[in-house]
């Protein structure tokens, strides 16, 4: 299952809450499977595989530019019409995502952040409050991040202040208009329309995935039945 969201200027970027993702950039998707292949389509139906490296985690940048992470935890790059080879940029990061100017966020295999201006420049460490596992940057520059304990950490890209938010979440998405979306440690799924604004309930249903198979099920809060989702 796949939630789209529209963010980030000229594409979309999509979660899976069991490890694939998706991203959209004009008329090209990218997207990476749950055995780390990377693949672009044109149109529906129509996968070709991204030779070169295996990657879990793919982002787009405004210029079409694709930023990846390897199961090797290195970071990679190539130019979104994929007419060179990928390029390993560093080494022992565990998450990164990418403005739509090109600049890159990530988060190394110490938990802590930096950010750097596309392939050129080198990384700049960045001053955090907490040790982080996950974030997410929109087109205004505001950072959201996630800690190992679920805490929800915001950073606003005038002061370069960061600020504990309250409510808990294991993975966080925010749009280019401030909206917020939280993955709550229980499944349910949150949205915050803005950082000065309250969290509400955004979809009805926790959750769940079988250790064993990675099938993923979902049931209302409450609600003892649990019905099974096709992924």
């Amino acid at each position: 299952i796949f939630f789209f969201f529209k963010q980030k200027t000229a594409y979309e970027i999509s979660a899976c809450l069991v490890g694939s993702e998706m991203c959209i950039r004009d008329r090209y998707h990218y997207f990476t499977d749950a055995i780390h292949n990377a693949y672009f389509s044109v149109s529906r139906g129509d996968y070709n595989q991204i030779s070169g490296f295996s990657i879990k985690l793919l982002r787009v940048a405004g210029d079409g530019r694709l930023w990846g992470i390897t199961p090797n935890n290195e970071v990679v790059t190539i130019d979104g019409d994929l007419s060179e080879d990928w390029q390993i940029v560093s080494e022992q990061f565990i998450y990164l995502d990418v403005q739509p100017s090109g600049k890159v966020w990530g988060i190394n295999t110490k938990n802590h952040v930096f950010y750097r201006d596309g392939v050129s420049g080198g990384w700049t460490l960045v001053d955090a409050p907490a040790l982080f596992t996950q974030l997410d940057v929109n087109g205004k520059g505001e950072v959201w991040a996630v800690t190992p304990t679920f805490d929800i950490y915001y950073r606003n890209p005038s002061t370069e202040a960061w600020q504990l938010v309250d409510g808990k979440a294991r993975q966080i998405r925010s749009l280019d208009n401030g909206v917020a979306f939280a993955i709550a440690p229980d499944g349910g799924i949150w949205k915050r329309a803005s950082i000065s604004a309250s969290w509400t309930a955004f979809y009805p249903y926790i959750y769940e995935i079988c250790a064993a198979s990675g099938t993923l099920s979902r049931r209302r809060k409450n609600a003892k039945r649990l019905s099974l989702i096709h992924i």
